[in-house]
C-alpha cells in the first residue's frame, strides 16, 4: 500500500505509474519518469549463480543493470531489503557510498554490483529499487520499482537464533566455583 501511495504522489509529479501481477502474487509498482530504467536485478552465489534462496553467513552479490534512455547529469540507484511485512532491513544508495555517476548518454548501459555477506535471519525478503538524481527518490526519479527481486534466506548452518539480523555472537561463560571457562565460536 505504501508502494503505491509512493507511486500516486510521483504521477501527481507527471511521472509513470503502472502495476504488474508477480507470479507469487505480490502486486509490484513501477514508477518514474522512464529516462533510466532497471533492466534486470539477480542475486548471485560465490560462483556467480543466480540464487533465490541464500544461506545465512552466505557472501552474495546484488547486480542491477541499468539501461539509460535519456541523457542524464547525475545518476544513483539505491536499494532497500524489505522483511515480508514491507518494513526496511536495510538499504544504500551510490550517492551515500559517495559513486554517484555523472554525464550518462542515452544508450549506455550500466551494471551495478554490491556485495554483502547474508546477515539477516531466516525468511522471505523484497529488494526495492530506485533510480534518482540525488539521495531521495523524490528528487528525479527515474525509475522507483518494489519487487525488484524476491529472495529466501535459510539457515542450516548456524545456531537457530531468533529476529531479523545475524549478529554472530561469541559467547563467553565464567563459572567462578570451578574456574572454568567455555566459549563458543561462530
Amino acid at each position: 500500500v505504501m508502494d503505491y501511495y509512493n507511486a500516486l504522489l510521483a504521477e501527481r509529479e507527471g511521472q509513470t505509474v503502472r502495476q504488474e501481477i508477480l507470479a507469487d502474487g505480490q502486486v509490484q509498482t513501477v514508477s518514474g519518469t522512464g529516462e533510466a530504467g532497471i533492466i534486470s536485478v539477480r542475486m548471485l552465489d560465490e560462483r556467480e549463480r543466480a540464487i533465490d534462496a541464500a544461506e545465512v553467513g552466505q557472501p552474495v552479490v546484488l547486480e542491477v543493470q541499468v539501461e539509460v534512455r535519456q541523457d542524464i547529469e547525475r545518476l544513483v540507484l539505491g536499494f532497500m531489503i524489505k522483511d515480508r511485512l514491507g518494513q526496511a532491513m536495510y538499504g544504500i544508495n551510490t550517492h551515500r557510498q559517495d559513486l554517484a555517476l555523472t554525464d550518462l548518454q542515452a544508450g549506455e548501459r550500466v551494471t551495478y554490483r554490491f556485495a554483502f555477506v547474508m546477515g539477516l535471519g531466516k525468511g522471505n525478503y523484497s529488494v526495492a529499487l530506485s533510480l534518482s538524481r540525488l539521495d531521495s527518490h523524490l528528487d528525479r526519479n527515474f525509475e522507483w520499482r518494489d519487487y525488484g527481486l524476491v529472495f529466501h534466506v535459510i539457515n542450516n548452518r548456524h545456531e537457530d537464533f531468533v529476529g531479523c539480523s545475524w549478529l554472530a555472537a561469541k559467547t563467553t561463560i565464567t563459572r567462578a566455583a570451578e574456574s572454568i571457562v567455555s566459549e563458543n565460536t561462530p
